[in-house]
């Protein structure tokens, strides 16, 4: 007879990516904060913080009303992925005064 074997620890089912497709609009970077939240289903302060700023970015350098595709997931490695992209790959960066916002 064998002897017992201690119980393995469990870890907690791997959530679906998220993939949410907007307007790169102010108004709608508090939205898509609601959505992660929602999603992970616990605070998610950091990842807030850096999808608003990806999308952010967009609106600052590619141009606001930009249609965008932000996707989230997780990694082999237990890590978080987030990707930002819009469909135009030769989109030009908008232009800025130097020291204006």
């Amino acid at each position: 007879m064998k002897p017992p074997q201690p119980p393995q620890p469990t870890r907690p089912p791997k959530q679906a990516p998220l993939t949410v497709t907007l307007l790169a609009l102010p108004r709608e970077v508090s939205v898509l904060r609601r959505v992660l939240r929602e999603h992970v289903g616990a605070p998610c302060a950091d990842l807030q913080l850096c999808v608003s700023e990806l999308v952010g970015n967009v609106i600052a350098h590619v141009g606001e009303g930009t249609p965008v595709t932000v996707r989230v997931g997780g990694t082999v490695q237990g890590r978080t992925r987030v990707e930002v992209t819009d469909p135009d790959h030769g989109g030009r960066p908008v232009p800025r005064r130097a020291g204006g916002r």
